[in-house]
């Protein structure tokens, strides 16, 4: 072997190890076989991927979502010292068709992890809405879809099933879903409120702390359902102690700091903008 052989082989072998760590090391593969799980559910493939079942379109979002299951597990442990169980996980990536199925058990989820009816979390994010200054966006169909699409759902597990599998599976949009939602949702307030296009780029520092932490917060939101539904029906774990749980992982998400940075950004903006200054000098308060 020459030395120029020596260093392509060199070469190509650093590119594969440079391609596995970017594609992530995790083993996933897609079940050929079928055991106990049908091998296709809600137009899904089932992968296994060291241990934990994903129903996916594509390896590369059950590998995501089976990592988030793993981490949720092992948050579950550390704050429970309890064992997790077995869940089974449902991928939904950007490029997967629009399922309503899917889309219901986000609202679906929300209400039998905090016990409360469907119609009275419906009207409390619709509240909020109008609160936080979005009035109408219950009534734009692809942004009260986008909103549905970011949130961790609950579905009936498949049957038959093995028996240490819990009946509940976890639906997991993932991150390419969850950016892709969250800009049409930022489209949709930017048309509400009539920006201009110079409006919209001085916004750009703004709706990049927004993106930062809405993923960081959506990221705690998949964490409190995996967690729910590793605690609920658990001997010993009454409703109080499942939403306890819940309300402390949502916590850790930063929610309050979110509302500063933004308050604080858009301040330093308005004040670095000639055409602001000029309003304000011309209409002082």
């Amino acid at each position: 072997m020459t030395p120029r052989t020596r260093s392509l082989d060199s070469i190509l072998s650093l590119v594969a190890i440079l391609l596995l760590f970017s594609t992530g090391c995790r083993q996933v593969e897609r079940i050929e076989e079928r055991r106990d799980l049908p091998l296709r559910a809600w137009n899904r493939d089932l992968y296994n991927s060291e241990g934990v079942q994903v129903y996916a379109t594509t390896s590369r979002a059950a590998r995501e979502v089976a990592q988030k299951a793993e981490d949720a597990a092992k948050l579950f442990q550390r704050k429970t010292g309890e064992e997790p169980r077995q869940i089974l996980f449902v991928a939904v990536s950007n490029a997967d068709p629009i399922d309503e199925e899917l889309l219901d058990a986000g609202i679906q989820g929300l209400s039998r992890i905090s016990g409360k009816p469907i119609p009275t979390l419906q009207e409390s994010m619709k509240k909020e809405a109008q609160r936080k200054g979005t009035k109408g966006i219950e009534d734009n169909d692809k942004v009260v879809q986008a909103m549905l699409s970011m949130i961790p759902g609950i579905l009936e597990s498949p049957t038959p099933r093995p028996p240490m599998l819990w009946k509940d599976a976890v639906v997991i949009p993932t991150a390419t879903r969850v950016n892709a939602a969250v800009d049409e949702i930022l489209l949709f307030l930017m048309e509400k409120e009539d920006m201009s296009t110079l409006q919209r780029i001085l916004l750009t520092p703004v709706v990049a702390i927004a993106k930062r932490y809405v993923s960081k917060i959506l990221n705690s939101v998949q964490d409190a359902i995996i967690l729910g539904v590793h605690a609920q029906g658990r001997e010993g774990w009454s409703q109080e102690r499942v939403e306890q749980l819940i309300k402390e992982t949502l916590e850790e998400s930063g929610f309050e700091q979110l509302g500063a940075d933004i308050t604080n950004r858009t301040k330093e903006i308005r004040q670095s903008n000639p055409e602001n200054t000029a309003d304000e000098d011309i209409n002082p308060e």
